[in-house]
Formats: structure tokens, sequence, C-alpha cells
């Protein structure tokens, strides 16, 4: 999947000196810029999936986006960071009812800095608690659940989001990088570790994706 830029999305790359090379990201300013990958239908019926990326956040005015899919009122998960930095994961059952909440106590600052983020979610785990598993900079941090998370993801037709939701609200302000989204596969907290410690691809977006 080839992510298509939307509003003022800008591509850009830096001289990253902890790398040793350049690191490529997208700008994204906070008033309705995002990326729009289009359906990603192995999603679909999963019980098994990891969202991933790095940012670097400019300011929190309002709850910021980093990934999701959604279309008009058909809603499958939302990843995002409230005005405080926490890491929320959202789940939806049906259409009708609200989404099911996972917050993170770990805090996400505007600081200039590199962060990395990872949700796995593992339906198949008998205990409801251990289905979602937030990590900031390559640590499982602690969390808050409201309502019962499912054993699958539901079936629906709609696009996946990149920095906003679908019309450009709650829209990231700040840089984003190596976003992945693997469906079928929880990862392993040392292997989120070793991701978020190997920073050392030059891509945007990956894993499903075809880095653009």
């Amino acid at each position: 999947y080839n992510g298509t830029l939307v509003g003022n999305a800008v591509v850009a790359e830096e001289d990253d000196l902890t790398l040793g090379r350049p690191r490529g990201y997208v700008d994204l300013d906070g008033t309705g810029d995002y990326i729009n990958v289009g359906d990603i239908t192995s999603l679909d019926g999963t019980a098994l999936a990891t969202w991933q990326c790095r940012v670097r956040i400019n300011a929190l005015a309002h709850d910021s986006a980093l990934i999701g899919r959604a279309g008009g009122t058909d809603y499958q998960f939302r990843i995002y960071l409230t005005t405080t930095g926490r890491i929320v994961a959202e789940i939806w059952v049906s259409d009708i009812s609200g989404p099911l909440k996972w917050t993170g106590t770990g805090v996400v600052s505007a600081d200039a800095a590199w962060h990395s983020i990872a949700v796995v979610y593992d339906g198949s785990q008998g205990v409801v608690a251990d289905r979602i598993a937030i990590y900031l900079d390559g640590a499982v941090v602690a969390s808050t659940a409201v309502g019962t998370i499912p054993t699958t993801l539901r079936t629906i037709a709609s696009n996946v989001y990149i920095g906003a939701s679908e019309f450009g609200s709650d829209a990231l302000n700040g840089d984003i990088s190596d976003v992945l989204i693997s469906p079928f596969d929880a990862w392993s907290a040392a292997r989120v570790l070793s991701w978020h410690t190997n920073d050392g691809s030059n891509r945007i977006i990956a894993g499903e994706f075809t880095a653009s």
C-alpha cells in the first residue's frame, strides 16, 4: 500500500546524529494534514495485530490521532494521544456502541525528541486484560481499560488514516515515521524492544505498506 498525502503533509528528511544517517518522516502541522493509506482488508476478522510508529510532537492542543481505521460510522480501531500525552487504543465491536478503550500510563511529551509507540492486540488471550499491550519507547506501560476487548477485529469497509481521523479532525501536530501495521501478528515484548532499539531504517511507512 502507498499512502496519499492530504492537506499540507510534507515528506521530509533530516540528518540524525543519533542514527548517523538521514531520517525520513512526514511533517504534519495539526490543521488537517494526514496520510490516507486506503482500505487494508487483512485487518478484518484478525485476532492478532501490531501497530507501531515513531513520533516527534510539536504540540498537544487536542487529541492527536496516530493510526486508525474508520469511515463515516464504520469504525474498527483508533490509536491516539490525549492532550496530556497519554497513549489510547480504542477498538469498536459495532457502529452504535462506543469504543472499548485502553489508556496507557506513559506520557509522550512535546520535547523535540523522537518516541516510539506500539500497541499489540492479541484477542486469543483468555484473560481480557492481556488482549492489549501498550508500549512507549520499547517498554510496556500499565494501562486502564473501559469495556471488554473482543477476540477478533470486526470487518468493515473503511480506509486506514495516519495522523488524523477520516475528516482531518484530531490532526497530529508533529512528525511521524516508521509506521507499521502488522495483521495476524502480535509482537512479543522482546520484539517491540528490538524494533525500538534498532532504529536503523529510513522508512516512513512499513509492514503492510510499501515505503513511499
